[in-house]
């Protein structure tokens, strides 16, 4: 396994250790920053909520970009 594969494995080992405890309502504090490389303005939502927004609208976005950007590549 290459270094950047490992430490994306112990990062994430982390990340689900950090949160097994966490109770859906928990408030969660984010630290967004742009696209365009700007910090957002510091927000709080529940952990649940949160992970919605990921599941539902963040992740399918950037979906919907690299399959226009493949799209775009392949002419």
């Amino acid at each position: 396994m290459d270094t950047t594969a490992l430490k994306a494995r112990l990062h994430a080992t982390d990340l689900i250790t950090a949160i097994t405890g966490l109770d859906g309502d928990a408030p969660v504090r984010l630290h967004l920053v742009t696209r365009t490389g700007t910090p957002a303005p510091d927000q709080g939502l529940p952990w649940n909520e949160l992970i919605r927004i990921r599941a539902t609208e963040h992740l399918p976005g950037h979906a919907a970009r690299l399959r226009r950007i493949s799209r775009w590549s392949s002419r």
